[in-house]
């Protein structure tokens, strides 16, 4: 049976909330402040075990206070912690601020996540058919050195290199599926894009972005839904709803589509589903608490 192995980031999210983001140099009052189980890695893994994706998750846990609920956490949702390693450093931590419109602002501190290593992914079973997802809160020189493992055992690779920085040129050739959002895209290929970037143009960028022909880049655009370029480019709509949590939604869509992909499902579907599940996860508070289970998708 083939499975989803998430290689990633493990916070605790210290979030405040607030009624309008502050400025630079302005302090303000906040109204509450929580402590929610987050990390990339953590949120696309949870994702992916509640749409029922056998998953495996390997990261580092911090050796602070944080750690224990961390670990009780990730138990809960039946992700496979076998490979899942103690680190000296702290917990990666972070510092989030959240809007009454949900908008949010991020401050990451990688702690243990920076020990994330060539050498815990080397025991890895990867099987033809599995299905590997990474993210950039750890070092990029263990996704690459995964992916090529990954590659050899034919298994697909999806990269959501967020935060953003230069995707290098080995780990690109070695991506089956890109996702990133507009602004991720732009910094990639060095152009401005926004919320006002006609989807044509965005489509025009990612086109370029792809490393290899059969290479899928898929962006994602918020309440108006993503955008597959693939042969060709299509734009799957978003389901507006009220949204009070913007964290993890990226994580949470990139994480159903790798369940999706998974059980074989088109990409079409695979992105409408995903889309669906982003659309649930805003309308909560958190990240990784805030996944949707797959009964409320389907």
């Amino acid at each position: 049976m083939n499975k989803i192995i998430v290689v990633g980031s493990i916070n605790m999210d210290i979030i405040t909330r607030v009624a309008a983001l502050p400025q630079t140099g302005e302090s303000i009052a906040g109204k509450s402040v929580e402590y929610l189980p987050g990390g990339k890695g953590l949120n696309q893994a949870v994702a992916c075990a509640k749409m029922g994706a056998e998953t495996i998750l390997i990261s580092r846990l911090g050796n602070d206070v944080f750690a224990t609920a961390l670990a009780d956490f990730i138990k809960q949702h039946h992700i496979d912690t076998t490979y899942l390693k103690p680190s000296a450093k702290e917990s990666g931590t972070a510092f989030i601020t959240v809007d009454d419109d949900g908008q949010n602002t991020i401050v990451v501190v990688p702690g243990s996540n920076a020990d994330v290593g060539i050498e815990d992914i080397s025991e890895i079973p990867i099987s033809k058919g599995d299905i590997i997802i990474c993210q950039f809160e750890i070092p990029l020189s263990t996704i690459t050195a995964l992916f090529r493992r990954a590659k050899q055992a034919g298994a697909r690779t999806i990269l959501n290199p967020s935060p953003i920085q230069a995707i290098p040129e080995e780990l690109l050739k070695l991506t089956d599926v890109l996702i990133v959002n507009e602004t991720e895209l732009g910094f990639i290929k060095g152009e401005n894009l926004d919320d006002d970037t006609t989807v044509e143009t965005i489509a025009r960028i990612a086109d370029k972005t792809k490393s290899r022909p059969e290479q899928i880049v898929i962006v994602t655009l918020g309440c108006h839904g993503a955008l597959v370029v693939e042969d060709t480019a299509y734009q799957i709509h978003g389901h507006p709803v009220q949204a009070i949590d913007t964290v993890g939604a990226g994580d949470c869509f990139a994480g159903v589509i790798a369940s999706q992909l998974l059980n074989n499902k088109c990409l079409r579907d695979c992105v409408t589903t995903a889309n669906k599940a982003a659309s649930v996860c805003v309308t909560r508070k958190g990240a990784a608490p805030s996944m949707p289970m797959a009964h409320e998708i389907f």
